[in-house]
């Protein structure tokens, strides 16, 4: 086995052209991203109706930002940035595209850097940056800014491998301080780099060669060594495996599917992504399950077939081509955490997912494309792979631009994964919802229609459709969606407020109360269900009972600037101008 060692590169002026050559590339292949907008899919959530993220960066909004799990994830370090992004661009969109075309760039080049380092191979290490870069697999990661959080991680995590390759050269602890820094940081940014610590074993094993001495492949005594040294990191993946299982638990995103469903479909998985990786078509940004929550036995049997005999040549090749067993262990490896052995969410596969894992099979075909090549004695033998490399870079880097065209807007992103994707009912709830706000009402009922015939139980469905026929006047099928609603999620805080609200507008104040009580009942601590309660109250002539219920919420939250106007305007009704005054002064504030 060729013996190489991680060992600094000084800047040439090869290497810049290089690195120069890839921003090029990537800005011209992520241009239409630039002009693109917020998107309807969690962005809402994360910057234009967080409340949190527009005051901007703070101490309490950092303190908030550690303490925050509400959308499933503990990533503080994501928030920050957004909030960064936000005292920066303000709610211009292109901003916020522009840091994460930003990162992605910066995590290419550091790809580069980091692989030239450890294997001396410019040509090699900049034919995978490129793959990385211009891949249009990774274009969700990049173009979704709510995915802040995935190019944010990456970009520490390839960070924390650097500083891993000058740890390796010597091996003191001090060198292995940088390491768990960064690497705590880009835990703080997105979970899934929790696989860091295998792969950075699998590092140690090609190119370091740390724990490898001919003729045995693996020495043990060396292989302890390297695994024990990585304690620290291992302590802080378990931390953070635990914290994101009990947030996505809180958020109800963990779904109870049996085990044996899950072995089958992650086993396909497998073969999806690296599907989508040699062929990337069809693109979209959700891929529901299949019926019944399982794929195919056939397709089940294949992938388990295929992903053996993966690991297999790998094993027998680990002497020979040692980057083959580093390829495949580190694309299956990295990829565990997120093929659906604890399923989260109703996502089959996502493109995004694919970020950090790819790389291991960039590394393979590109090393083994080279070593082929190199073996042949024609003295043209490097013209077939450079022609090779003219035509697929490009063609990725148009592949990518054209994906990108596809999120100038949410209809177009979401129409799109239609068209791609068969029986996604979320997509279709969502598109219904962004076509509601447009002013295509007929549209939106046609698509909340769709996801229904295709998941009857879908609450939220049943929730927007009933919304909008309250607003079209049509209260006796509004109340059966609400009730379908209710049905499918007792605990759908938000059907039971609006529920309240058509039976209030049918004039059973009586059946309006009894409804938001059973909301209330579900989630005492939610102070817009007492907002809600107070206004009902107040509109049934019990001005005592409805300030118990205002204060009450503000008690929950007194932060709301809503509820200190909704306050204000009931404290004017009756009377009491000077507490009025006062709690419209803060409403002001606030918003």
């Amino acid at each position: 086995m060729r013996q190489l060692t991680a060992r600094p590169i000084k800047p040439s002026t090869v290497n810049l052209l290089v690195v120069f050559c890839l921003i090029c590339a990537t800005v011209l292949s992520y241009r239409p991203l630039l002009n693109s907008p917020f998107f309807a899919w969690d962005d809402a959530e994360y910057i234009t109706n967080n409340r949190q993220v527009n005051n901007g960066l703070s101490f309490n909004a950092a303190l908030w930002a550690f303490r925050d799990t509400s959308t499933g994830n503990w990533h503080p370090l994501t928030w920050l940035s957004l909030m960064v992004d936000r005292m920066l661009y303000g709610m211009d969109p292109r901003g916020y595209h522009t840091t994460n075309l930003i990162f992605h760039i910066g995590s290419a080049v550091l790809l580069f850097a980091v692989l030239l380092s450890l294997t001396a191979r410019r040509w090699e290490s900049a034919a995978v940056a490129a793959l990385f870069a211009l891949h249009p697999i990774h274009v969700e990661s990049v173009a979704w800014i709510s995915e802040r959080k995935d190019v944010l991680s990456i970009f520490l995590g390839l960070l924390t491998i650097g500083a891993y390759t000058r740890y390796a050269r010597n091996t003191a602890w001090q060198a292995f301080l940088p390491v768990i820094l960064l690497y705590g940081l880009g835990l703080m940014a997105k979970a899934t780099l929790v696989t860091v610590p295998f792969a950075l074993l699998l590092l140690d094993y090609w190119p370091l060669n740390r724990f490898s001495v001919s003729p045995s492949p693996v020495n043990r005594k060396a292989f302890c060594r390297c695994l024990s040294e990585k304690l620290p990191l291992y302590l802080l993946s378990g931390g953070i495996c635990v914290v994101t299982y009990l947030a996505q638990q809180e958020a109800g995103w963990v779904k109870q599917v049996p085990l044996v469903y899950r072995m089958g479909n992650s086993l396909v998985c497998y073969m999806v992504y690296l599907v989508k990786a040699i062929w990337p078509a069809r693109l979209g940004i959700m891929y529901p399950y299949p019926a019944a929550n399982l794929y195919p036995p056939m397709q089940i049997g294949l992938a388990a077939i295929a992903l053996i005999l993966a690991v297999i040549a790998a094993i027998r090749q680990m002497r020979r081509r040692p980057y083959i067993a580093v390829g495949v262990f580190w694309y299956v490896g990295t990829l565990a955490p997120m093929i659906g052995l604890v399923r989260i969410g109703e996502h089959a596969v996502a493109d995004r997912y694919a970020y950090l894992p790819l790389i291991g099979i960039y590394i393979l075909v590109v090393w083994l494309a080279s070593d082929v090549s190199a073996a042949w004695r024609h003295r043209y033998r490097m013209v077939p792979v450079s022609l090779a490399a003219l035509v697929a870079y490009p063609l990725l880097g148009l592949c990518t631009f054209l994906q990108t065209g596809y999120w100038k807007d949410s209809v177009s992103l979401f129409e799109h994964t239609l068209r791609i994707t068969a029986d996604n009912p979320l997509v279709h709830n969502d598109l219904g919802t962004v076509l509601l706000n447009r002013g295509e009402a007929d549209k939106a009922e046609h698509h909340y229609r769709q996801a229904i015939a295709i998941w009857p139980r879908y609450p939220k469905a049943h929730k927007n459709l009933a919304d909008l026929l309250m607003q079209k006047g049509q209260i006796r099928d509004a109340e059966q969606h609400y009730l379908r609603a209710i049905a499918g999620r007792s605990d759908y805080l938000e059907a039971y407020s609006n529920l309240s609200q058509l039976y209030y507008r049918k004039g059973r104040l009586d059946k309006a109360t009894e409804t938001l009580g059973k909301a209330l009942a579900l989630s005492p601590d939610t102070h817009w269900l007492h907002t809600n309660m107070a206004i009902l109250l107040f509109s049934a002539g019990k001005p005592e009972a409805a300030e118990d219920q205002f204060i009450t919420a503000l008690k929950i939250n007194p932060e709301d600037g809503e509820l200190h106007y909704r306050y204000g305007l009931f404290l004017t009704w009756t009377g009491n101008h000077k507490q009025a005054d006062h709690h419209l002064a803060e409403s002001v504030r606030l918003k």
